[in-house]
């Protein structure tokens, strides 16, 4: 260790340097390395998480509106044709509904 002593100030400060950027780089290199994986996850979550949430959104979105119809049907359709009227809409959804779980599943 005597020798480290014996070392001019300059050749220490200019050796921690060194070192210092020989792991920031190796740091670096990890990190960068590591990038294509961390998009890998990201692509999976999005395409196998987050579009199915979205398709189950629109089918919630779709059964609420059926739950209003056979409201509708049953309290504001006072003819036939309102009624057949608010029926096809309903057909129409669940239909639209079956689509997108197929999507889902």
């Amino acid at each position: 260790m005597k020798w480290f002593y014996n070392l001019r100030t300059a050749v220490k400060l200019i050796s921690a340097f060194v070192l210092v950027s020989v792991i920031l780089c190796f740091v670096g290199f990890y990190g960068i390395s590591n990038l294509s994986k961390m998009d890998e996850s990201i692509e999976d979550m999005y395409k196998n998480r987050l579009t199915p949430i979205a398709y189950l959104g629109e089918a919630n979105e779709l059964f609420l509106t059926n739950r209003i119809n056979i409201r509708d049907i049953n309290t504001m359709a006072k003819t036939e044709v309102k009624k057949k009227e608010y029926r096809d809409k309903l057909h129409k959804n669940v239909q639209s509904i079956e689509d997108i779980m197929s999507k889902y599943s």
